[in-house]
């Protein structure tokens, strides 16, 4: 026996580890291919993410640590039926975005001498919020439609929906790099805080230090540690969600003689 290269539809019940069709099996059997429990592929064992279940800040926080700690195990409890808002992509770099642009605001303060300056600082880091993550929304995009190819070519299932739900997952390479990122600037300002240059030439000598040896290398770092674990999980979900069982829609009822003839007339 092989693996269906073409399931006759998207919600043909499939085995989720070898793709082998077990509609119409009986669920306390297991699948004839790889012996794999038919109830470990129906889709009523998938119970949500903390995400999924509830959308709140601490929620998406909570699905970041289950998805580092347990992949598969959160992967196993998607509901890959429900999207909204791009799965947790736009939610993740939205948070990330502003709590690294308050923060960053934040540690620019106490260098700040009149009050109007505050506006510089200020809309740099919304600027450059804002860019970030407009980009690795694009790239996230980018992976999204890749892994649709590459089911597609390979003969596995994997939706729209479930590609940016695996897209989303993998999205906790950004909070790694949005951290890596704050990191570096927090220690480039709390060291001006601490150590604060007097002179002008002081302060060309340290901003020059800051660029070459601190803030490129966060910059560049960040970006290649985040895109590292974005890839890594976005493999691992491709192969974990590659036969993912969503449940079938409800069949709509046919019209009573009465409404199909009101329709006719």
């Amino acid at each position: 026996m092989t693996a269906p290269s073409a399931p006759p539809d998207e919600y043909t019940l499939l085995c989720e580890r070898c793709g082998y069709i077990i509609e119409g099996l009986p669920t306390d059997n297991s699948c004839p291919e790889c012996n794999r429990p038919i109830a470990l592929s129906l889709p009523e064992r998938r119970t949500g993410t903390p995400w999924q279940q509830r959308s709140t800040p601490r929620s998406l926080v909570q699905t970041w640590w289950q998805t580092a700690r347990h992949p598969l195990r959160t992967m196993d409890t998607l509901r890959i039926h429900e999207m909204s808002l791009l799965g947790m992509v736009v939610p993740t770099l939205l948070m990330c975005g502003v709590v690294w642009w308050l923060i960053a605001c934040l540690l620019e303060t106490p260098t700040t001498q009149q009050l109007n300056l505050l506006a510089g600082p200020i809309f740099f880091f919304a600027f450059a919020t804002f860019v970030s993550a407009i980009g690795l929304l694009l790239l996230s995009c980018v992976f999204a439609v890749g892994l649709q190819c590459i089911s597609r070519i390979r003969g596995t299932r994997i939706t729209p929906d479930t590609a940016w739900h695996i897209v989303g997952l993998a999205s906790i390479g950004w909070v790694l790099t949005y951290a890596i990122w704050l990191g570096g600037w927090s220690a480039v300002r709390i060291w001006r805080i601490i150590d604060p240059p007097i002179f002008d030439y002081q302060l060309r000598q340290r901003v020059f230090f800051e660029l070459d040896n601190i803030l490129m290398p966060t910059l560049l770092g960040g970006f290649v540690a985040g895109f590292t674990v974005f890839l890594a999980y976005a493999i691992l979900g491709f192969n974990r969600l590659r036969y993912a069982n969503q449940p079938r829609p409800d069949a709509p009822t046919p019209p009573t003689p009465v409404a199909a003839h009101a329709a006719r007339d």
